[in-house]
């Protein structure tokens, strides 16, 4: 029985992101916000600042505390679904440090990791690689389980 109510809040959590994922998705898109330079300060000898992106999400209902609370949790939730895909699709070349900062909205900066003296070419790649997760990433059932058992 305890079991089910844990599955429960999966479930409610899960379909809430899906619910935010999907209306976010044209502004996602767009990714219209320049990089900024200089943040953050590297944490490994080998890691290479690649830009600073803002990530609109529609805000919630500011007078609601409950809207307010699902909102947080949902962003979050997608921030390390976030985090988990970009090391798994670029095998580690790219990280996505995402922020919850400027509520409504989310930050995330993005790093390279190493280089091989290419390191424009391994920017970009990064950077579309976070447009297409951004633009088009639906999380299964299962990594959704594990973003939240992780948070």
């Amino acid at each position: 029985m305890r079991n089910g109510g844990s599955g429960g809040s999966v479930i409610v959590v899960a379909l809430g992101l899906m619910g935010l994922i999907v209306a976010t998705s044209p502004a996602l898109s767009q990714m219209n916000c320049n990089p900024r330079a200089g943040y953050p300060p590297a944490r490994n000898w080998n890691e290479h600042f690649a830009g600073l992106f803002r990530i609109p999400f529609h805000p919630p209902d500011l007078q609601d505390p409950a809207a307010v609370k699902r909102h947080a949790v949902l962003v979050n939730v997608w921030g390390r679904i976030l985090w988990d895909e970009m090391r798994a699709r670029t095998r580690g070349l790219c990280m996505a440090w995402f922020e919850v900062q400027g509520f409504p909205d989310s930050r995330v900066s993005l790093v390279v990791n190493r280089t091989a003296s290419r390191i424009d070419g391994e920017k970009s790649f990064c950077m579309g690689v976070l447009q297409d997760i951004l633009g088009s990433y639906q999380p299964s059932d299962e990594r959704i389980k594990k973003a939240v058992s992780w948070l």
